[in-house]
């Protein structure tokens, strides 16, 4: 991977007791293998939504990019709808 990606942030407002978090991540991740102590590194693609009950990880399959991104722009869609039913909802 040529170019990194780091983003996170809190889904709840300071002051919250909650403990909500979304981070997306592109790039390398290095270990050292416990059994032979080599320093090993790889390129990771992930999306990781969590709360104080759970967590998933969102991860492409296979490398497949483009279905990747397809996933989640599907993800994105179906948040917005759900988030203007919920604002058509509360303003009625």
């Amino acid at each position: 991977m040529k170019e990194s990606y780091s983003d996170r942030g809190w889904l709840e407002s300071p002051g919250s007791y909650s403990t909500g978090t979304i981070s997306a991540y592109a790039g390398p991740v290095i270990w050292k293998d416990s059994d032979t102590q080599e320093v090993k590194s790889k390129d990771e693609v992930v999306l990781r939504i969590a709360d104080c009950r759970g967590s998933v990880f969102i991860h492409p399959v296979n490398n497949d990019m483009v279905e990747y991104i397809a996933k989640l722009r599907f993800i994105a869609d179906v948040c917005d709808r759900f988030a203007n039913f919920l604002e058509k909802k509360e303003l009625t």
